[in-house]
């Protein structure tokens, strides 16, 4: 199992908590889709809300040959965008007297996220479909897949509007080019 730093930047205080819904957030157009469409259908008054923030610790930056100060201003500036991403969205749920949590953690992005989870006892997570505002074409991006497969609660996936897609300027995902099913045949 994999470890990871977490930090709890912001708390509200639960009163009554029914249950908890957990978001993951990242600095894409989709994490503001998959926020909006929690808060305006999913969240309820007596739930508690853990924004959850990953990012990645990998050996990129250490192995770029930065000198050891421009290391650290990058650490920096990577974390004063997360603190940044996440007390906007908690400012929000604060707005509408929702109960939070707002965690940012340093470690493997899939792994990380799927331990807190899994360790907060959530009732559901909530991340985006991913690979929408990639060059890639994807139906489904690696973190959704990985969490809907090891997370030990419902995972929601929220896939955006094709009006959202064109608002957004995001990559529409294209369908397969034919209509037919891929049938594979076992030598018997």
């Amino acid at each position: 199992m994999h470890t990871s730093n977490s930090t709890t930047l912001l708390r509200s205080e639960p009163t009554d908590v029914q249950r908890t819904i957990a978001i993951a957030l990242d600095d894409s157009k989709l994490a503001q889709v998959t926020f909006d469409h929690a808060m305006a259908n999913i969240i309820r008054p007596t739930d508690l809300v853990v924004l959850i923030h990953v990012q990645s610790n990998d050996a990129s930056v250490i192995l770029s040959g930065l000198h050891p100060l421009h290391d650290k201003a990058v650490a920096d500036a990577r974390r004063e965008s997360a603190h940044a991403l996440l007390k906007h969205h908690a400012a929000r749920l604060s707005e509408t007297k929702i109960a939070f949590t707002a965690l940012y953690l340093l470690g493997p992005i899939k792994e990380a996220l799927v331990q807190k989870v899994n360790e907060l006892k959530v009732n559901t997570l909530v991340v985006g479909a991913g690979g929408i505002d990639s060059k890639r074409p994807a139906f489904l991006g690696s973190v959704a897949d990985y969490c809907i497969h090891y997370c030990e609660c419902p995972v929601l996936v929220v896939k955006p509007t094709s009006e959202q897609i064109k608002d957004l300027h995001l990559a529409p995902v294209q369908p397969p080019m034919n209509d037919a099913p891929t049938v594979l045949r076992m030598p018997m």
